[in-house]
């Protein structure tokens, strides 16, 4: 793997598409995570010269064509709550900026002006334009939000962290929030990856998640799955995998794999969830047609 020290508006690069893949899990993110983020925010403006370390950013590069027309696309490994919080953070200022400014012609001005410079890919070509993509039931909360402005917004973790941030902006004017926009992209760091095609990004995955905010069986479980179909992958979250997850809440899906891995001959013993599967499949792994076929069970 290749890794480096970078500012955080790596991540709003020009030309570069972040993808957030099937099996990572949705927007977990709450009031507790934002707030520590905000404060991290604060203090870097009250400390001109420090600059703050958010954590790593691991990528996994998807092929790339070369063409002018398309983006270099990556998918998210690790990193994604925070790429989509900063996200946020930033499309809350651009919408601060927009408001303070003089006539609707203005607003719209600054609101695109921002928008092309930080989260579109304007002159590439369709699927290629959004910088950073989500699962769809993610994105259908966030593209209202990053082709802005924000309409109603609802009780959905990303709706909420958006007017979290921006009832936290209400107070400052253009100066002040040009210089937050400022903190966000340059004072802000992070260890940026970029796995090779050798690199095994489910392990990375694990590894990196083990001291973060806690996962799921049920998603160590859905990354590991999903990374072994790879290409067939799509087709299988819709047509079985998608129906789990819209008739079972998370706490029910994982206990829906405990009762069928007791039907299996295992204990039922929840904490060894993902290393049952990842026993069941391990002679499998190299081989996503048979690794589909048991999902289909």
């Amino acid at each position: 793997m290749k890794a480096e020290e970078v500012e955080a508006g790596r991540l709003f690069d020009s030309g570069q598409q972040l993808l957030v893949p099937i099996w990572q899990r949705r927007y977990t993110w709450e009031r507790q995570d934002w707030l520590e983020l905000w404060k991290d925010v604060q203090h870097l403006r009250s400390t001109p010269s420090a600059t703050h370390f958010i954590g790593s950013i691991v990528l996994k590069a998807l092929p790339w064509r070369g063409l002018p027309s398309e983006a270099k696309r990556y998918w998210i490994v690790d990193g994604q709550q925070r790429a989509i919080t900063l996200t946020l953070l930033a499309t809350a200022i651009r919408d601060r900026l927009a408001r303070l400014s003089g006539s609707d012609e203005d607003r719209v001005a600054v609101s695109r002006a921002y928008t092309d410079q930080l989260f579109r890919n304007a002159s590439l070509k369709d699927g290629h334009q959004d910088r950073l993509v989500l699962q769809a039931h993610d994105a259908n909360r966030l593209n209202p939000i990053v082709n802005g402005p924000a309409g109603e917004l609802s009780d959905a973790p990303i709706d909420r962290a958006y007017d979290f941030f921006a009832r936290g902006l209400e107070h400052l004017m253009t100066e002040e929030l040009e210089d937050l926009l400022s903190i966000v992209l340059v004072r802000m760091m992070a260890v940026w990856v970029v796995l090779e095609d050798n690199d095994n990004a489910h392990r990375v995955f694990q590894t990196l998640n083990a001291g973060g905010k806690p996962l799921r069986q049920a998603d160590l479980v859905r990354n590991y799955f999903f990374l072994l179909l790879g290409d067939a992958g799509d087709d299988f979250y819709h047509s079985h995998w998608q129906l789990l997850e819209a008739d079972l809440p998370a706490k029910e899906l994982e206990e829906y794999f405990v009762a069928w891995t007791i039907t299996q001959g295992h204990t039922g013993a929840k904490q060894s969830l993902f290393r049952y599967f990842q026993s069941d499949l391990s002679s499998t792994e190299e081989d996503a047609s048979a690794v589909l076929a048991y999902g289909a069970f």
